[in-house]
């Protein structure tokens, strides 16, 4: 029954996939030159190459960085959910836990599966440094966004409790739901502008109404 529910979800996250690419060719004009997307993907290639190094050459994996992070991320949505946090612990070795008081919600939960935190507040500094500094920053953001799916990758199991909080069948559709989301305004937003991504969303409410559409008029 898992394996089924992880094929389901994988369907729905290629699904969700295609539809973005799909989106993103009608609106394909609008995120030219693509001069504007090498800063970002040199920065995301840079990730791998930087952690294959570190393993091939150092014998080491960033397992501490990620429940770092990880850990991190339920604790930033727990504080935003204004729940006091009274522990948190990170091991290399050992994993990691925090603890805080209250009732948990889908996304302190599954916050670590589904939301990029390094990204998030590197994109902000863009909006804030010198024009000259910009394509450092959406390096820094292609960098992050690649040790971000490093992680998932890393975390993604069904061994995970955190999937079983709400049960798997929606933890997996809100995972696949929210990466579907705020993956695409990631990249579009550190490689253009904020505004960008509203146009983004905008043509992909329009490709879903004209696809609807054309599916009840057959």
């Amino acid at each position: 029954m898992r394996r089924l529910v992880l094929l389901l979800f994988a369907a729905l996250f290629a699904a969700l996939f295609c539809f973005n690419l799909a989106a993103l060719w009608l609106c394909r004009g609008q995120f030219l030159p693509l001069e504007n997307w090498l800063p970002f993907l040199s920065g995301f290639l840079c990730y791998f190459v930087f952690a294959f190094a570190v393993k091939k050459l150092l014998k080491r994996d960033f397992g501490f960085a990620i429940t770092f992070v990880h850990e991190l991320n339920h604790t930033v949505f727990a504080a935003l959910h204004l729940r006091k946090v009274s522990s948190f612990n990170a091991h290399e070795s050992k994993g990691g836990e925090m603890s805080y008081a209250g009732k948990p919600t889908p996304l302190i939960v599954l916050a670590p599966y589904s939301v990029p935190i390094v990204s998030l507040p590197l994109l902000l500094l863009g909006c804030f440094v010198v024009e000259a500094a910009v394509p450092w920053v959406t390096r820094a953001v292609g960098f992050s966004l690649g040790f971000y799916l490093h992680a998932l990758k890393h975390d993604f199991h069904l061994g995970q409790t955190d999937f079983y909080v709400y049960g798997l069948p929606f933890s997996l559709s809100f995972i696949a739901w929210l990466n579907s989301a705020l993956l695409p305004s990631v990249v579009l937003a550190s490689c253009f502008s904020f505004g960008r991504v509203l146009e983004f969303w905008l043509a992909a409410f329009g490709f879903g109404k004209g696809f609807m559409l054309s599916l009840f008029a057959g």
